[in-house]
């Protein structure tokens, strides 16, 4: 096996002198070594780049839910301001039936209790969640 290796050194010296020979050797056994250190040093970059993509895309994805968490907030409230205002505006102005204000109460209540559990679902993944392929088991 060494021998083999020793095989695949190319000689670029036109002398067959047996020193130059083996100083040639030596030096293509140091370009080797210098080779295999550049590979590790382009290995280490390839892993910092890739974890400086992925701190990236977190600090995105915190941002996106940020903004979606208070795009959220903003529609409950306005949603809720409006039901509020139904429900004061009801007896002088609208005067809608019973059920109406049954069902109109019951959908608020269900979409804002479904909203926050959608902004608080997303905004702190369990560590077993299967259908994110982002979290960590």
């Amino acid at each position: 096996m060494l021998e083999n290796l020793l095989d695949e050194i190319q000689d670029n010296v036109v002398s067959t002198d047996i020193d130059n020979r083996a100083f040639n050797e030596e030096q293509s056994y140091e370009r080797k070594s210098d080779q295999r250190k550049l590979t590790e040093i382009d290995i280490l970059k390839a892993q910092v780049n890739k974890l400086e993509l992925r701190n990236k895309r977190y600090k995105d994805n915190t941002e996106l839910r940020r903004g979606l968490a208070i795009l959220f907030t903003i529609t409950i409230n306005a949603w809720l301001f409006a039901v509020f205002l139904i429900l004061l505006t009801n007896t002088k102005t609208l005067k809608l039936s019973d059920s109406v204000l049954i069902t109109l109460l019951t959908t608020t209540t269900i979409q804002v209790l479904g909203m926050m559990y959608v902004i608080l679902k997303n905004l702190f993944p369990s560590r077993k969640d299967k259908n994110n392929p982002n979290t960590t088991t």
